[in-house]
């Protein structure tokens, strides 16, 4: 599951009673930005990977397990969201899912991810790259304990 990258819009309203709605005490509905309304209440699953540190590139996808190339991401309306480890998995004691919290930051341009296997640093935080009805492509940075610094490129696509 740790290899697998890429994981409050509702509004409250209040009744009241009453024989006359005043229409200045109305809730305002915040406008969904277009990339959110692309992302959320789908099913993603990985479908490319690739890792570049210095000049060498490698196939990140094709080193994850079967059980792990069927995990999905899914965004909720609110804000969470959801790893699960889908159809199979690696361990039978393993949790089936793992909860977090997204956000678009940067005018929409990346995608703040929080998962307890992502934590919050530069893998949460992916650029991205493509995002369509049925595509996403995000590209990120990881920096480890010795400073080395490994650009990622995620493809996800709906299930």
């Amino acid at each position: 599951m740790k290899n697998f990258l890429y994981l409050a819009l509702g509004v409250a309203a209040l009744a009241s009673t009453g024989c006359k709605k005043d229409d200045s005490t109305q809730a305002i509905t915040p406008a969904v930005s277009p990339k959110i309304a692309l992302l959320v209440n789908k099913r993603w699953g990985l479908t490319a990977l690739t890792s570049q540190q210095g000049s060498v590139i490698r196939d990140g996808y094709a080193t994850l397990n079967t059980y792990e190339k069927d995990n999905y991401l899914r965004f909720n309306d609110d804000r969470t969201a959801e790893l699960n480890e889908g159809p199979s998995k690696g361990s039978s004691a393993d949790p089936q899912s793992y909860a977090g919290t997204w956000d678009l930051i940067g005018n929409d341009a990346k995608l703040l991810l929080t998962t307890p296997l992502f934590g919050s640093g530069a893998a949460g935080t992916p650029d991205i790259l493509e995002l369509t009805a049925n595509r996403m492509v995000l590209r990120g940075t990881l920096i480890d304990g010795n400073g080395t610094s490994t650009t990622f490129t995620a493809t996800l696509t709906t299930l």
